[in-house]
């Protein structure tokens, strides 16, 4: 049982040294086609032993000395939080487009759609499954809820201004207002 411990703990050093972090699939395989080992797998029993309190304190030592992050859910969503943080502060928004990707730079140069990310934000709000610390957090950037809605308020805004300038909301189909195609 230790030698096996010992052996995955290598495959997992092989991981980080070729992807540049700990964050195995659970699904990930190692090893050619006559041995594959479940690397994935095994990582996810040591997280959940974290969690029970189960696992060896020696094994929890060495894991955590290579940076095996014990809750991937909570990491990537901060990860990617912290990148609508560096979008808004650059753009002025969260009005993100829906097949944005950024490179992050903390979770080893990986790519993720920021865009697909914030609707599933959106989506887990109106189940009623985003925690209520997460909600404050991202309101408190300036989220819209309803993409849709917030869009539909904007374009309306402009149709008022359109109809105090000219008397009637009878807009040509080209007409753009504040830049936009009205």
């Amino acid at each position: 049982r230790e030698s096996h411990w010992v052996y995955m703990f290598y495959l997992l050093m092989v991981y980080q040294e070729r992807e540049g972090h700990c964050r195995v699939p659970t699904r990930h395989v190692e090893g050619n086609n006559s041995n594959n080992w479940k690397l994935g797998l095994w990582l996810a029993k040591q997280r959940e032993a974290y969690k029970l309190g189960t696992l060896n304190k020696t094994y929890r030592e060495r894991l955590e000395e290579v940076g095996v992050v014990w809750d991937p859910y909570t990491f990537n969503w901060e990860n990617r939080y912290q990148s609508l943080v560096e979008f808004s502060k650059r753009e002025g928004h969260c009005d993100v487009p829906q097949y944005y990707i950024v490179q992050e730079e903390d979770d080893g140069g990986k790519k993720h759609c920021l865009g697909t990310w914030l609707n599933r934000q959106r989506i887990h709000h109106r189940l009623g499954i985003l925690p209520n610390d997460k909600v404050a957090r991202l309101e408190e950037l300036g989220v819209a809820w309803s993409a849709f809605g917030k869009r539909w308020e904007q374009m309306f805004d402009l149709l008022i201004q359109y109809k105090e300038r000219q008397g009637d909301c009878i807009v040509p189909i080209h007409h753009e207002e504040g830049g936009k195609k009205l």
